[in-house]
């Protein structure tokens, strides 16, 4: 790392080495995921490959730089025979595994590390490309110009990478609980910061913070927060307006508004789940947590 001490470090008991390595993957998921919105994003809105290029080695000059934002640059510049690679490369994502078992695991424990999850169906989509290809056609559907703003773009992409980040700690946190491992996210950071496919400056700012801020008051997720929730806000709208699929981009933007919402309409599925199956829920006006239920068919 920059301290010169190797990133490897020893986990914990059990399997919990694996584990971390899986939510590594899965963090990874949602990177490339949100690096392919930005290239779709930019593509739209009519730029090139070179002048795409030109943005990303701005943007990797700063907060922003990653390895996955220098291998993207790399793969956008690769010509062969004068023609540019990613133009004939099949729109056709694999994987490994990884994500799935992140997104069964999240499931398991009751956590919503929901990037994770939008970018492993954002690939099993892409896979299934006989299938787009017959509704395309059928549906004929028409794409509407899109007016980028590159700087609102970029913060953007600032707050999305820290929410999913966010996630991916978090999931560790609770894993950590669940499993009665002794996980510690500082130094599971500062072994991400070299050496592995998500380092980056983020992950250099969150190895600091670690230390001394709990997740919940970490600076490098709520800074973003406060000050970019605009620009997130106008690009997914953007976007989506222009028919731009953005699965990670929205997902972040819908987990934002949703754990910061003090007065979620969960009330209605618990009246719901109540009324079909006598599931009962709890009440306001009682503190004590009881549990309640309704004969909705009485009068």
């Amino acid at each position: 790392d920059r301290h010169n001490k190797a990133c490897v470090s020893h986990i914990g008991k059990g399997g919990s080495g694996h584990y971390v390595k899986m939510i590594h993957n899965g963090i990874e998921y949602a990177e490339m995921q949100l690096i392919a919105e930005i290239y779709a994003l930019l593509k739209s809105a009519g730029y090139s490959n070179d002048e795409q290029v030109e943005i990303l080695k701005e943007w990797n000059s700063g907060e922003l730089k990653s390895f996955l934002l220098e291998a993207a640059i790399e793969v956008l510049l690769k010509k062969e025979h004068g023609t540019y690679v990613i133009d004939q490369i099949l729109d056709v994502a694999g994987n490994k595994g990884t994500g799935y078992w992140t997104t069964v695991e999240m499931s398991k424990i009751g956590l919503p590390a929901t990037m994770i999850s939008s970018a492993l169906f954002a690939r099993f989509i892409s896979a299934h490309r006989s299938v787009r290809q017959s509704l395309n056609a059928e549906l004929e559907p028409k794409k509407e110009p899109l007016n980028l703003d590159i700087n609102s773009l970029k913060n953007a992409v600032i707050l999305a990478r820290s929410i999913n980040h966010f996630q991916g700690f978090w999931l560790l946190k609770e894993a950590g609980i669940h499993y009665d491992w002794t996980l510690q996210l500082h130094e599971i950071a500062r072994i991400w910061t070299n050496g592995c496919i998500i380092r980056s400056e983020l992950m250099e700012s969150i190895t600091k913070a670690m230390k001394e801020e709990e997740l919940l008051e970490a600076s490098w997720f709520l800074q973003p927060v406060k000050h970019f929730q605009f620009d997130l806000n106008s690009i997914v709208t953007k976007g989506l307006t222009a028919r731009i699929a953005l699965p990670c981009f929205s997902e972040s933007l819908n987990f934002l508004y949703g754990i910061t919402d003090i007065d979620s309409p969960a009330n209605m599925i618990q009246g719901l789940r109540d009324y079909f199956g006598a599931h009962t829920y709890q009440r306001r006006d009682d503190p004590s947590g009881a549990f309640y239920h309704t004969d909705w068919n009485k009068n």
